[in-house]
Formats: structure tokens, sequence, C-alpha cells
């Protein structure tokens, strides 16, 4: 089973990342809680024994943590199902994605007294996250084309190194 965990702060390009990703023939699944996250996988990796899912993707996002503790237990049920994964975090400058939200006037999903107070707080909350990254792409300066081509040679690199 190849597992992709796609990750990152809100406005990076998480959303385009996931399409690249079912493009490429994964699964994917988008802003699961972690401690959902896991059970699932454990299905899926049990379904996988015939002719079932073997390209996974997850979205996880700010969004999907619940306590402080869903982060660690997570990954501590995938290693556990001894299932290799491999993170990708996008990220992007502070301004890029304050741009990106006055562009879309989407709410950021940390309702702050202010949008730069919501990033800020993110950027902060995904540190551990972003440690744990195979691979780290700021999105600032990428048109959605660039950052899909990253994403596939990313993928293509981790299947033959990998999995």
């Amino acid at each position: 089973m190849e597992l992709i965990i796609l990750t990152g702060l809100s406005g990076s390009g998480k959303s385009t990342g996931l399409k690249t990703l079912e493009d490429l023939g994964f699964f994917t699944m988008d802003n699961i809680p972690f401690r959902f996250a896991g059970v699932i996988l454990k299905d899926l990796k049990n379904s996988t024994k015939g002719n079932g899912v073997k390209r996974i993707a997850l979205g996880l996002d700010i969004r999907t943590i619940i306590n402080e503790n869903d982060f660690n237990t997570f990954f501590n049920e995938i290693d556990n199902l001894n299932i290799d994964y491999k993170i990708i975090f996008l990220e992007a400058s502070t301004q890029s994605i304050l741009n990106r939200y006055n562009l879309t006037r989407r709410k950021h999903p940390l309702t702050k007294e202010t949008l730069l107070q919501s990033i800020e707080d993110e950027i902060f909350l995904m540190e551990d996250i972003k440690d744990k990254a195979n691979l780290i792409i700021d999105t600032s300066f990428l048109s959605a084309k660039e950052l899909s081509r990253k994403i596939e040679l990313a993928v293509a690199s981790f299947s033959k190194i990998f999995f």
C-alpha cells in the first residue's frame, strides 16, 4: 500500500495537490480527523489483500486535529500497521496566504481576531507535522500547474525509492 499524507498550511494548495494525487491514481480523502484516519487506514489495508485500494492519499490539515494527542496517536497507529508513508507539507509565505484569502474571500479555519493571527497560529500549530515531512514545498510563487508537476515528480521519486 502506498500512502501519501498531504498536509500544510491553509491556503497553500492542498486542494490542488489532492486533485493531482487523484489524477495519479490515488484514492484520496480530505479533512478526515486524525483520530478516524487511523481506523480508516486499518480497514483499507485489510481490504487491499485482494484487489482493494493500493494507493491512498490523505489530506490532513489544522481542521483535522481535535486535540494535541491526535497527531502522535495517528502516526503511532500507522506505524503499528506497518504502512510505509510519505508526508508532503505545503507552505507559502504569510503574505502569499494573506493575498490568497483576500482574493477568495474564504474564511480561515482558525477563526482568530485577524486573518494574520489565524495564519501565524496555524504556522505554530503545524510545526510538528512539518518537522516529520519527507518533502516541503513552498507554493508562494508556484502556479497550480507547477505545484502539480512538483507533486508528480515527488510521487515518482517516492515510488521508486521508498514504496
